[in-house]
């Protein structure tokens, strides 16, 4: 079945043909070959419809203005297979129209949207991106030009593989993921040379991975792709406006993702490290991922009648207790101060820290336990109603240190 779509798909697309003008506004830009560049499209009914018109359309935009590109288009199902290959030729030694070009990659483009809208569609059910990821390598390693050439792959995913070597259907996403790169990384391909750019996508079908775990999954790919030799980078992909008939798609298996919606009167949310600040800083790693998750605290804090308490956590280390306070205080403040700009009521807020002086809710970081995922598990913010036993068990701690202000 495959093997018919990708041959009707050469036979019915007519190839693009393109030729230097060479008019006065050709240049040479120094490109003894093209780019290979594999797209990877993951159109299945877990993932949201793609609106090419975004950063998808930017990235490639890019790359197809070089002097001279090949490129690959792949559906990502459980047995990804090619939909589509073209070619912009060019003139390497004078160089191809700058007009020229910038049309040729117009045309390519909307060639594209088109193949993604309407051909590239699952046949199989599930979702393997080690799978894909290695058909995308092998194409971009493949194509008939010099291997020296710059080499990208473009994967537009939602992240939830589910079959093959990653299957988060199988195994949680909360499993210890750096472990678990370890173990995906040595059946990786070589991806020596090679730039993977993810579009991360939003879910359909299923429910939606929170900001934080969507940092913690894209830690995971970039570990199994830099220990492969490559190089990551990721981008939001928006997904598209239009409707997606996807009911003669074969379903995929639901992955489960903890509920990012908090509601009711009591508040009890921890705040990884991955969505917060950077290391021995009160800096966040990404504000935007920071906004995004606070964000959806907002109406809960406000609708309850408790107050919230916004206790600060550290790993252990040899600096002083005091120390440790002081700063998860900061970071706690912080926190407190993001959700009132995001419209909390700043009087129902407590911030205090509990640096590493705790015992209940840590995870041992210590003596035997002394480790970066250990220590990681406790670079955190708990935000938690202050009438809950936690919530008063913290305020407990931090009534121990004057700094804390209670």
């Amino acid at each position: 079945m495959k093997k018919f779509i990708a041959m009707f798909l050469t036979v019915v697309v007519i190839s693009l043909c393109f030729v230097g003008c060479g008019a006065n506004d050709s240049e040479d830009s120094g490109i003894t070959g093209p780019t290979n560049i594999a797209v990877g499209i993951q159109n299945t009914r877990n993932c949201a419809a793609i609106d090419i018109d975004s950063a998808l359309e930017a990235e490639l935009e890019d790359a197809l203005l070089e002097n001279g590109t090949s490129v690959d288009l792949y559906e990502i199902d459980g047995d990804p297979y090619r939909v589509n290959q073209d070619t912009i030729d060019a003139d390497y030694e004078s160089g191809l129209s700058k007009t020229n070009r910038q049309t040729q990659c117009e045309n390519l483009l909307n060639k594209i949207k088109k193949i993604i809208n309407t051909a590239a569609i699952p046949v199989t059910p599930e979702v393997d991106i080690l799978r894909g990821l290695t058909t995308l390598t092998n194409a971009v390693n493949s194509m008939s030009y010099n291997n020296s050439n710059a080499k990208q792959i473009f994967l537009v995913s939602n992240m939830l593989s589910t079959s093959g070597v990653i299957n988060f259907a199988e195994s949680s996403i909360y499993v210890d993921l750096e472990d678990y790169a370890n173990f995906v990384s040595k059946e990786m391909p070589n991806l020596t040379g090679i730039t993977v750019t993810f579009f991360i996508a939003d879910t359909d079908d299923q429910q939606e991975i929170p900001n934080s775990d969507k940092e913690r999954l894209k830690s995971f790919y970039q570990a199994i792709i830099n220990g492969a030799g490559g190089s990551v980078k990721f981008a939001e992909q928006t997904s598209s406006n239009g409707e997606v008939d996807k009911s003669s798609w074969p379903a995929v298996t639901t992955v489960d993702i903890r509920n990012s919606t908090y509601s009711g009167e009591v508040l009890d949310v921890t705040l990884e490290e991955s969505v917060l600040f950077k290391s021995d800083s009160t800096e966040w790693i990404d504000e935007q991922a920071a906004e995004d998750t606070l964000s959806s605290l907002v109406d809960a804090i406000n609708d309850s009648d408790d107050e919230v308490v916004v206790a600060g956590s550290t790993a252990t280390t040899s600096s002083s207790e005091e120390r440790h306070i002081e700063f998860s205080l900061q970071r706690a403040n912080k926190v407190k101060d993001m959700l009132i700009d995001l419209g909390a009521d700043s009087s129902k807020l407590i911030a205090i820290g509990i640096g590493k002086s705790y015992e209940r809710y840590r995870v041992p970081d210590s003596g035997q336990y002394a480790n970066e995922t250990n220590h990681s598990k406790n670079r955190c913010v708990f935000i938690t109603s202050a009438s809950s036993d936690k919530g008063k068990y913290f305020l407990d701690v931090a009534k121990k240190f004057s700094v804390n202000g209670i």
